[in-house]
């Protein structure tokens, strides 16, 4: 955890221009409250998805935090100084509050990326299924106990002590800006696999791009794409790695290369900001990618049911869904249905 501050101060914390806090907190303010239209409205577009998974959960819970957030940093802001349950609040006090949320959210992609991926490994094959109201309740309870959990390492174990009067003081009047290496670290991690995947895949991966090539983006929502794969069970896990990647790049390139783009500049991003639904919803396309082809042979071929509403993880074979062999060949006919 990174700490930045908004701007260069000499002395004592009350030398700061407050015409300067106020300019960042009216900005804040606006920031917080696009995250939270952009977050309600990826999970109320795709909400039939998010109802099925840990992943799906955590979506909603920070959808509803962040704009509960908002609405209470909104309310401190146009009352600027008052009392509530014995508490003096006034507008200085969203910067102390902003950095307890970032510090909070800065700490969780790890954690989420953990827990998520837990859950597809055990659960995946049984997507398939209607989700029980235990499976909820278990994915609501953790939901509930990661964000307690955090709160909690926050306030008791971490070095960032925001309710001592002399370092809330400092918060308050200074808005020091939290930057988290989680989410960065993580994007590293996903583009050096992908890239490993792709020259690892590279012939299979070329050939299906050519096939891509030929084909017209108005004949319909879905590609359907036609090879030959060798019969021997690695050169079909190999090919099924390809379609994989390339159904996943298919549809999140553009948020790809704009992560690339923040790496490259080395762009400090607040903590509060890095953790949103679109950035979930990555990780999300990715454990599944990632966990479906480890688990190919149980997943089978109803992975129509994935809880994903960006990636159409559907790799079809003809014949009523089944292999063949073609004959006097040692070789297998494929149709892979790519929808970005």
């Amino acid at each position: 955890m990174r700490t930045l501050a908004l701007q260069n101060c000499s002395g004592d914390v009350e030398l700061c221009a407050p015409e300067a806090i106020l300019s960042y907190i009216n900005s804040l303010l606006l920031v917080l409250a696009g995250k939270s239209l952009l977050n309600v409205v990826i999970v109320g577009l795709r909400l039939q998805h998010m109802v099925k998974s840990f992943m799906g959960y955590f979506c909603i819970s920070l959808a509803l935090l962040d704009i509960l957030l908002c609405v209470c940093l909104s309310l401190i802001y146009y009352f600027e100084d008052f009392t509530f349950l014995g508490f003096r609040f006034t507008k200085y006090h969203i910067c102390l509050v902003i950095q307890i949320v970032s510090y909070t959210y800065g700490i969780l992609h790890w954690p989420v990326l953990a827990l998520a991926g837990i859950d597809y490994f055990l659960m995946l094959p049984l997507y398939t299924q209607p989700l029980s109201f235990a499976r909820k309740m278990t994915c609501v309870t953790l939901t509930i106990a990661l964000w307690i959990s955090a709160l909690f390492y926050v306030f008791v174990f971490s070095d960032f002590h925001p309710m001592m009067q002399d370092m809330s003081h400092v918060f308050m009047y200074q808005c020091l800006i939290f930057t988290s290496h989680q989410c960065s670290s993580v994007t590293t991690i996903i583009m050096f696999l992908l890239l490993c995947t792709i020259l690892y895949c590279r012939s299979g991966f070329i050939r299906l791009m050519k096939s891509l090539g030929s084909l017209s983006l108005y004949e319909g929502p879905a590609w359907s794409l036609s090879y030959t794969s060798q019969w021997e069970e690695g050169a079909m896990r190999k090919q099924l790695l390809s379609n994989i990647t390339l159904c996943f790049l298919a549809t999140w390139m553009p948020f790809l290369f704009l992560q690339a783009v923040v790496l490259f500049l080395r762009a400090d991003i607040p903590a509060y900001l890095d953790l949103n639904v679109p950035w979930l919803c990555f990780l999300n396309s990715f454990l599944i990618g990632t966990v479906y082809w480890l688990r190919n042979q149980e997943v089978g071929m109803k992975s129509s049911a994935f809880p994903d509403g960006f990636c159409y993880w559907n790799f079809s074979y003809p014949l009523e869904n089944e292999t063949h062999r073609v004959c006097n060949s040692k070789s297998i006919i494929t149709t892979v249905i790519i929808t970005p």
